[in-house]
């Protein structure tokens, strides 16, 4: 059986909500090693200190609070039903081959699990392929190994797709009832499993060019050092102190 590696998505637009979060996170954690650093050189006022630390504090949660809400936020949207409506891929059958759990629930009712599916397209051969997708500990039962369901290609990403878990009724009889010859016949390409190449979500991380990790990098740590020198012009004889500590006074 052939490996086949899926197409790549292209790099994301720029984000500028996104970039104004990370930028935030950076510069607050480096006003947080600058204050430690002002109070180590006796120019942070000991009254300063206090608030400072504390707005630390309301920031980072706050930050925390925005990044679990936007996490949650795409768990639930993975877990909602798929109404028929908005699934547009051709409707095929799909042998059930392995299933194990992925370690992520949501309200203690829905579980994502990881299916490796042989798929029978209408055109073409047999392929192999890994998703994961959220189901009850109810429906489990339904997706135990050797048994068939009816799997929705993705148009827009080939050798995926999703399970559709509530078919129609005439798509319900063919899993139920298969043609045997499916029953033992193998795959003949494979499309491997993206976890090495996604989030904890299983959402594929794109692919960036050196440059501009490095872009990213460097301004992940200017932002920091932004950070670290704020205090410093912002207090009283910060600036001496802080020409002195580059050794520039």
């Amino acid at each position: 059986m052939q490996g086949k590696s899926p197409n790549t998505s292209e790099p994301p637009a720029f984000n500028l909500g996104r970039f104004i979060f990370l930028a935030t996170g950076w510069m607050t954690a480096g006003t947080f090693v600058g204050v430690m650093l002002a109070d180590s050189a006796d120019v942070a006022p000991e009254s300063w200190v206090p608030w400072i630390v504390g707005f630390y504090f309301v920031v980072i949660g706050a930050l925390t609070g925005i990044s679990v809400r936007s996490t949650l936020r795409k768990i639930r949207k993975l877990a909602e039903p798929t109404s028929p409506e908005s699934l547009s891929g051709e409707r095929v059958l799909a042998r059930v081959g392995k299933l194990e759990e992925a370690g992520i629930t949501l309200s203690s009712v829905n579980h994502m699990f990881i299916f490796t599916l042989t798929v029978f397209p209408t055109h073409g051969s047999p392929y192999e392929t890994t998703i994961r997708q959220f189901i009850t500990m109810g429906e489990l039962p339904n997706f135990h190994t050797g048994r068939f369901v009816v799997f929705i290609e993705d148009p827009q990403n080939p050798g995926y797709g999703q399970i559709d878990k509530d078919p129609p009724e005439e798509w319900q009889l063919k899993a139920q009832e298969p043609p045997p010859e499916l029953k033992t016949v193998k795959a003949t390409r494979s499309w491997p499993d993206r976890k090495a190449n996604a989030d904890i979500l299983g959402e594929e991380i794109p692919k960036r060019p050196p440059l501009e990790w490095a872009l990213r990098i460097t301004a992940m740590l200017s932002f920091f050092a932004i950070g670290i020198m704020l205090p410093f012009l912002i207090m009283p004889g910060g600036k001496a102190a802080l020409r002195s500590f580059f050794g520039m006074g």
